[in-house]
């Protein structure tokens, strides 16, 4: 099945060149001498937390089927650069999560793969790992946050798919993922982004 495709590379090489832009701003702020008074610079310390894991709850949604479809030709030839993904099912969960996330830096990126001829000359996938509580309080699962470039789900970075072994899961469901990560959180007033460096 042929998923609807962003026109690659600009739609994600501008969302990741914002991305680490705002970043090295963020970095800036914190790190420049404030000319104010010590309440003053903690208070703009507590405007971005970093923590080196992070935890996010979300709720399965409903696919479309897409990936179910696409993973039969990418899951292989992910799996050749980045062997840990290769006994996963070939299918993802759909996440929506409680704060929007952007990955910055994945744990993988593949090179451009020709799996499909409509996606020539090819797309690049970015994996994270994670663990997944499947149900909130249950030991979690080793899992993969897996990020088509092309994919329209880009568009929202509260939605996330999660590449995992086969689960027993249904729409509706509350789930948490662990990032042990670096892991910044930039509170904006309409809702707080995260962003994994």
């Amino acid at each position: 099945m042929r998923q609807e495709r962003i026109s690659a590379p600009s739609f994600t090489t501008q969302v990741y060149q914002i991305g680490r832009s705002l970043m090295q701003h963020v970095e800036h702020r914190m790190t420049t001498p404030s000319r104010h008074s010590g309440a003053a610079t903690l208070a703009r310390l507590e405007y971005s937390c970093v923590s080196d894991t992070h935890t996010v709850s979300g709720t399965v949604q409903r696919g479309i089927g897409a990936a179910s479809q696409n993973l039969i030709a990418q899951l292989p030839a992910i799996a050749a650069e980045f062997p840990e993904v290769a006994g996963c099912h070939r299918g993802t969960i759909n996440l929506l999560l409680d704060s929007p996330l952007l990955v910055l830096a994945p744990d993988h990126r593949t090179s451009p793969i020709l799996w499909h001829p409509d996606f020539a000359p090819g797309e690049v996938f970015d994996l994270l790992r994670i663990e997944l509580e499947v149900r909130l309080g249950t030991a979690p699962v080793p899992s993969w946050l897996y990020i088509p470039h092309a994919s329209p789900h880009r568009r929202d970075l509260r939605l996330q798919e999660v590449l995992a072994p086969k689960l027993n899961l249904s729409t509706g469901a509350r789930c948490r993922i662990h990032i042990s990560r670096k892991v910044r959180c930039l509170p904006y007033t309409s809702q707080p982004v995260l962003v994994v460096m």
